[in-house]
């Protein structure tokens, strides 16, 4: 199971961007369409550790991720999300509305 997209997908409803309201009211759906991870150093259980996800590219029909967890200021983790916007019902790529993409702009 792919946790990092876990974190990142959830940054979407923030913004108000809730996967069932775009599938009802814009007719798309944002999916992991790629992850790029890199272990830099081993965690251990109990550790505490900070994520930092922040939206990186925002694209004409995509979305690309950058992801680091901490532990005490250093870098444990790094991944690179890659969403894309699909119609619900093709499932095919399509452009990322317009009102949609003036939410997602506030991330950037």
């Amino acid at each position: 199971r792919d946790w990092s997209s876990d974190v990142a997908l959830p940054i979407l409803r923030t913004t108000g961007l809730a996967q069932n309201r775009l599938a009802a009211e814009q007719g798309i759906l944002f999916v992991v369409r790629s992850v790029e991870a890199s272990y830099l150093r081993p965690a251990v259980l109990d550790d505490t550790l900070d994520v930092v996800t922040t939206l990186d590219k925002l694209g004409r029909a995509s979305l690309d991720f950058a992801q680091q967890v901490r532990r005490d200021g250093q870098t444990l983790f790094e991944a690179r999300i890659g969403i894309a916007c699909v119609d619900r019902n093709s499932m095919r790529p399509t452009p990322i509305p317009s009102a949609v993409r003036a939410q997602l702009a506030s991330l950037v």
